[in-house]
């Protein structure tokens, strides 16, 4: 069985989904060919599968429904499955109508890649959910070796605990509020903060701020040797982001790969999904300055006293949720 993968760019993560899908497809028995637009797919008689639905939520729904017109399986990842749940602005109830309405073809599967079982509104939307592929898709015993910028950040930390923030840093990615953290001398003296990725413009003042008192800083792409290289050198990722942005995430799911405890933001997303994978965490919440310096200072004795973070349970919880994901989608691919 071939399958076509539709993906519009190979830009940031897309071209490790690509590669990934297809080494996945081709493990399943199938096989794969990429395609840029959902125009090369629409007569494909085999299944097409769209990588994010969100690049192109329009082309995604006229291909898959010329194409359930002819009884062909088309698929594709949701991304953002909340806001279409529970929709608040006027592009994100039109989603949700296009969603339902996609939903009711059996020609046609809505995957989402945040679990019904951690966010059960968005069965409304979706046919069938997985966990966020960047969560099961490395093999966690390869041999990752050290960068300059990992051997520098370990260097400049002389002891002190790491967190790194990985990759762009803005608004969504909480880079403010990982700044307004690291003011704290308690944190400066027990840790040291590292960013790693291209920072917003309009951040450029908190971040010359955040160097002067200390932090380190990349302003620049990340490549992958240099990524894996800066899991290695953390004690802990960071994965707080504000309610606008309350979605998977890549930067976390690699992190519970690697079991490197993650922060993230009180009863968020990424909280339950930890919590179900029973991945060590510190959740930390917005505004409470005090608080959150606490949390992280005492978060050690926290992560060993819950029982969060064990190397045994995480790989066990990333296991269970790679099976679960292939069972899903050998089902809706019809490999």
């Amino acid at each position: 069985m071939s399958v076509g993968l539709v993906s519009y760019g190979l830009d940031g993560h897309r071209l490790e989904y690509v590669e990934f899908f297809a080494s996945l497809i081709e493990e399943l028995g199938g096989q794969s060919v990429c395609f840029r637009k959902w125009q090369d797919v629409v007569f494909r008689e085999d299944s097409a599968f769209f990588l994010m639905i969100e690049e192109d939520l329009i082309g995604f729904s006229l291909c898959a429904v010329a194409r359930s017109a002819f009884r062909r399986k088309t698929v594709g990842l949701l991304f953002r499955g909340r806001e279409a749940a529970s929709p608040k602005s006027m592009a994100q109830k039109i989603k949700s109508v296009i969603l339902r309405s996609l939903r009711a073809s059996r020609a046609i599967s809505v995957v989402s890649i945040v679990p019904f079982s951690v966010a059960p509104e968005i069965s409304r939307v979706a046919s069938h959910s997985i966990y966020d592929p960047q969560l099961w898709d490395q093999n966690a015993t390869l041999t990752v070796h050290a960068s300059d910028i990992s051997h520098d950040i370990v260097t400049a930390a002389n002891g002190r605990k790491i967190v790194v923030a990985l990759g762009r840093q803005d608004n969504d990615k909480g880079f403010g509020w990982f700044c307004e953290l690291w003011r704290d001398e308690a944190i400066r003296e027990n840790f040291l903060f590292a960013c790693a990725g291209k920072i917003s413009a309009n951040l450029t003042e908190a971040a010359d701020e955040f160097v002067h008192t200390g932090g380190y800083r990349v302003d620049r792409h990340i490549d992958r040797r240099e990524l894996m290289s800066l899991y290695q050198a953390a004690d802990y990722v960071w994965a707080a982001y504000p309610p606008s942005y309350d979605q998977a995430s890549g930067i976390m799911g690699r992190a519970v790969q690697y079991n490197v405890p993650v922060i993230v933001r009180e009863s968020s997303t990424s909280q339950r999904v930890l919590n179900e994978l029973t991945a060590g965490y510190v959740p930390i919440q917005f505004g409470d300055q005090r608080e959150n310096v606490s949390k992280l200072m005492h978060s050690q004795a926290s992560l060993l006293k819950a029982g969060l973070g064990d190397q045994a349970s995480s790989r066990s919880g990333v296991a269970q949720a790679k099976c679960s994901a292939v069972d899903v989608l050998r089902s809706v691919l019809a490999l």
